[in-house]
């Protein structure tokens, strides 16, 4: 039995999920060095939780992916595992959580 993202998902992207509570904040993610995206403004949905959603494109080329928000101290991090192609960003306070998901999050 084939499940509902199978077909819905393109499996050759990472998605960069902004989740949680994020009020005009500022993120910046870079792949491999590179500045994927520069101090985008992100402000929560209230109904599902979530901010915002970057896609990156081949991650099949992508090895270490690094993620700032406002001025905290860069997470930098390796993408191992190729299957899992989706990652969760969430804030607590000054803290920074990275979540990977092989699976699309869902939110109701």
């Amino acid at each position: 039995m084939e499940d509902w993202f199978d077909t819905d998902v393109d499996r050759n992207v990472l998605y960069v999920e902004v989740e949680g509570w994020f009020i005009d904040d500022t993120i910046s993610i870079s792949a491999n060095g590179k500045t994927i995206v520069q101090d985008s403004i992100v402000q929560t949905e209230p109904s599902t939780e979530t901010s915002a959603e970057f896609i990156i494109p081949n991650i099949q080329t992508i090895k270490q992916l690094s993620l700032k928000v406002n001025s905290s101290p860069t997470v930098s991090f390796e993408i191992a595992r190729k299957d899992f192609i989706f990652v969760g960003i969430r804030k607590h306070e000054k803290n920074i959580e990275v979540v990977f998901y092989k699976r699309p999050p869902r939110y109701d």
